[in-house]
């Protein structure tokens, strides 16, 4: 059997890459559908967020930076792309 090229490697991970950076996109966080979790809940839940992983994915908002039901889309997309596994499941439930 053998091996990939390296080209065909390298454009899977151009692929890849590509499809991250379009879900990650601002109008992809701003179009997800309304969530069954009330909104003060949600805000409890992105503000413990934020203290959680300041220092890996929010390390450059402000320290006074509060969190609104505007800025659940910044935390989503900060956990999303810096943080861990349990960062990107608890984006998920974020945006449920």
């Amino acid at each position: 059997m053998e091996a990939a090229p390296y080209g065909a490697a390298n454009d899977a991970t151009t692929m890849l890459r590509l499809c991250y950076d379009q879900a990650m996109s601002s109008d992809a966080i701003s179009s997800l559908p309304p969530g069954s979790l009330p909104v003060s809940e949600k805000l409890a839940l992105a503000a413990e967020a934020l203290e959680t992983y300041r220092t890996t994915c929010f390390w450059s908002l402000a320290p006074d930076f509060r969190v609104t039901e505007s800025t659940v889309p910044l935390i989503v997309a900060g956990l999303r792309r810096h943080g861990d596994r349990q960062a990107f499941q608890l984006a998920a439930s974020l945006c449920h």
